[in-house]
């Protein structure tokens, strides 16, 4: 759970939204109430600042006309989500949902831990937020967490489900790794003589495996693969099928050997041709239970709890005064062009 918290973290630092409310509101303008609680433009303008500093220090600018009507949309965005984000505390409050004392410094701490003092600091300093920000973040993310769980605690899934869900998704589910050799000779730059010849070196480098000879110590000594020399072309990571970082015609040659197999033919891509051994591959059913259950299940989670959340959003009483301005201005413009 806390990798899927540290992942949510770098996600809401580089879209920046940090919804910190409470800790925020002052005497200003409302520009929404939600169940009569009032959502003020101070906090919707510093979160707006916010956001358009991190956009500007990536390069975008937001000047002129166009400019300005970029960042009237950012802001109806950002109050969209605040309205929700409100609705949400809300109901965790109604709920009964706490949080344990610590837990927050607790979250953060490990956040810390996982990036590093240094890194953590410059993240801070690049999204333009101060570690309380991050804290009333985290806050609002264990509640929010809390409440899920709380609404989904009774959802369960048969295992009917997660036997169709494999069967229809074996492509996205099952994972190899292997080790290769690559001969180099791209397809962009190496001429048809220039790719005969890593063809027929590859052919050799297989005959001399079929003698017997090691699959690492050969591609130790002739792959042309990058880190091939320390490695022995081992890959570093498990990939599906499809993956789309990998050249296809590489993976289907792959896919084409069970563990321990390697190529008896030269695999052409457009980096050259491979010779490609089979190291795992996790295809079964049991292997890949646990994964399957926890996603088809939070998949009817998330259903259930959209539900819930759509009748709360329903039944609230919601006055968007931003979108209530545009409308009266909208308005006021087509009776003058009347």
């Amino acid at each position: 759970m806390k990798s899927i918290r540290f992942k949510l973290f770098i996600i809401l630092l580089l879209f920046l939204v940090a919804f910190t409310f409470t800790a925020c509101r002052q005497k200003d303008e409302v520009v929404a109430f939600v169940n009569g609680e009032e959502l003020k433009s101070d906090v919707l303008e510093d979160k707006l600042d916010k956001y358009i500093k991190s956009m500007e220090s990536q390069g975008y600018t937001f000047e002129g006309e166009d400019g300005e009507a970029q960042k009237d949309e950012f802001r109806k965005q950002l109050l969209s989500e605040m309205i929700e984000y409100t609705l949400m505390e809300q109901a965790a409050e109604a709920e009964g949902i706490t949080l344990e004392s610590g837990q927050v410094e607790d979250e953060l701490d490990s956040i810390k831990e996982s990036m590093g003092e240094e890194n953590f600091s410059k993240a801070l300093a690049e999204s333009f937020l101060t570690e309380q920000d991050v804290k009333d973040m985290l806050e609002q993310q264990l509640i929010m967490e809390a409440l899920f769980n709380k609404v989904t605690s009774e959802v369960t899934a048969e295992e009917e489900e997660f036997i169709e869900f494999y069967e229809e998704n074996k492509e996205y589910l099952i994972t190899m790794k292997v080790s290769h050799i690559l001969i180099e000779a791209r397809e962009d730059t190496a001429t048809d003589e220039e790719r005969q010849v890593a063809k027929e070196k590859a052919q050799e480098l297989i005959t001399r495996l079929n003698s017997g000879e090691d699959f690492s110590e050969l591609a130790k000594e002739y792959s042309d693969e990058p880190g091939a020399a320390e490695s022995g072309g081992t890959m570093e990571y498990y990939f599906t099928e499809n993956d789309t970082n990998l050249d296809p015609k590489f993976t289907k040659g792959a896919y084409e050997l069970s563990v321990g197999e390697y190529s008896q033919d030269p695999v052409e891509s457009s980096f050259g041709y491979h010779i490609i051994f089979a190291e795992d591959k996790i295809e079964d059913y049991e292997k890949l239970k646990e994964d399957i259950e926890a996603y088809v299940l939070n998949g009817e989670k998330n259903i259930v709890f959209d539900e819930y959340f759509s009748k709360i959003y329903a039944d609230a009483e919601i006055d968007n005064l931003l979108i209530e301005e545009e409308i009266e201005e909208e308005t006021e413009e087509e009776t003058e062009n009347n």
